[in-house]
């Protein structure tokens, strides 16, 4: 994938973000302070590219049709919660 590419989708997927959730975006500017750039910029990529999949619903809040690249796929424990019921850090 071409570094522009992903550069313009993860700046596309802060603006979705800001838009969509604005509340989220402390957690991310968290997340940017703790050092955690790399996977700031991987999670708005991810939130940009999200195709939404039938099913995916998470197992906390109960939302369903949930993109993907939304839900959290760390450890078994948190596997199928969404990222705002999850209780890591993804930005």
């Amino acid at each position: 994938m071409a570094r522009v590419t992903y550069k313009n989708d993860a700046v596309a997927g802060f603006e979705r973000l800001a838009e969509r959730e604005p509340t989220r975006l402390e957690k991310l500017y968290r997340s940017l302070d703790a050092g955690r750039l790399d996977d700031v910029v991987h999670a708005l990529y991810a939130y940009w590219t999200a195709k939404p999949s039938v099913g995916e619903r998470c197992t906390n809040c109960g939302k369903g049709d949930l993109p993907q690249g939304l839900m959290c796929d760390r450890e078994a424990a948190t596997k199928g919660t969404c990222l705002r019921c999850c209780p890591h850090n993804h930005g």
